[in-house]
């Protein structure tokens, strides 16, 4: 392989760091010192971050597993958060990926945050640039949860505004969106999913919500590509 070109890849790559580093770091502090503070060992929360590497679904495996909830519970909780991903590849960049490996860990390490950032205008040119990308964010969220775990402790309860850090992400990645797409109906069709599943369907809110925007997205790129106006 050749070095120059594997650097420009990887300078192409991890240029689109900084947005999820600012999101992942504080909270991979506030997992792994949750994880000490509940009993688990030291292991569990970097081991987790590794393989799991799931986010929000992490971070409520650590309440249902000190609280004696059964793999059952565990199963049908874990389908029900990270039930939005079976949406995600619907506009992920399949097209850059070439061959096995690479279908293998992009699908594995498609968070929240890289399918948002992907989803940008981020210049993304071939299978290295986007798994870079990933592997990155992979290994941020490991990394804040290994300090996490030994000094993540030693942040005051005091202090607030961890808690805060992902949703402040996605405020940005949207704004960030919008702004560059100048496309606000998807704006509508999730405010319209919300409203509906709010009303509908509360205990099943993020499911109902998620199928219901997808299927006006779906139903929009139809219209869009009957009509002439796909890519406008």
């Amino acid at each position: 392989m050749n070095t120059s070109t594997f650097t420009h890849d990887a300078r192409h790559g991890l240029r689109l760091l900084p947005p999820v580093v600012m999101g992942y770091f504080p909270l991979g502090l506030a997992f792994g010192a949750l994880a000490t503070d509940a009993g688990l060992p030291h292991w569990v929360a970097p081991l987790t971050a590794a393989v799991v590497y799931g986010g929000s679904i992490e971070f409520l495996m650590i309440t249902l597993i000190t609280g004696g909830a059964t793999l059952v519970t565990m199963a049908t909780t874990a389908f029900a958060v990270n039930f939005r991903h079976v949406f995600y590849p619907l506009s992920y960049p399949r097209h850059l990926i070439r061959n096995a490996g690479g279908w293998f860990y992009g699908a594995y390490s498609l968070t929240d945050e890289v399918y948002a950032i992907v989803n940008t205008p981020h210049g993304l040119t071939n299978q290295r640039q986007l798994l870079l990308f990933q592997a990155g964010a992979h290994f941020t969220w490991f990394f804040s949860t290994l300090i996490g775990v030994f000094a993540g402790q030693a942040i005051p309860e005091s202090f607030h505004g961890l808690d805060f850090a992902m949703a402040g992400l996605f405020t940005v990645l949207a704004i960030d969106f919008f702004r560059h797409s100048r496309q606000y109906r998807p704006l509508i069709y999730a405010f319209a999913g919300c409203a509906v599943a709010w009303f509908l369907a509360p205990g099943a809110f993020l499911m109902v919500a998620l199928v219901i925007f997808a299927a006006f997205c779906v139903a929009d790129a139809v219209y869009q590509v009957k009509t002439g106006k796909a890519g406008r």
